[in-house]
């Protein structure tokens, strides 16, 4: 048997069920399922999250100039503008940033990684 916890939604929905002839139960139930509806459709991208996108397109697009495979430092010596690029609160694009949103490039499989000699390049999946 294993000790899973229940959800709130799950919690409300056996209330319901259990307790459906309970008027005050059901519409206290169904007002608590109405609001988590609401929660959860209005959850959207955040600030970071889009200008993680922003970036994101802006490495794969000089990876595509570059037209071979890269690392990191490779990628930010080679390409003036992401040298040059800034984030929305004034901060140099940092190669720890560059990696992270080359992985996540990588997971949505439109970016390539190798390894050679424990040394990661990237370069644009065809």
């Amino acid at each position: 048997m294993t000790d899973k916890k229940m959800t709130k939604r799950e919690v409300l929905n056996y209330m319901l069920e259990k307790y459906s002839s309970d008027e005050i139960v059901v519409s206290y139930g169904t007002h608590e399922l109405e609001l988590l509806d609401k929660k959860n459709s209005s959850k959207g991208a955040t600030k970071v999250q889009i200008e993680n996108g922003k970036v994101m397109e802006v490495i794969y697009n000089e990876l595509k100039a570059l037209d071979r495979a890269v690392t990191v430092s490779d990628l930010m010596e080679n390409s003036e503008v992401i040298k040059n690029y800034a984030l929305e609160d004034g901060t140099p694009l940092r190669n720890q940033k560059i990696s992270a949103l080359l992985k996540k490039l990588v997971e949505s499989k439109k970016v390539i990684r190798t390894e050679d000699k424990k040394k990661a390049y990237f370069s644009v999946a065809e």
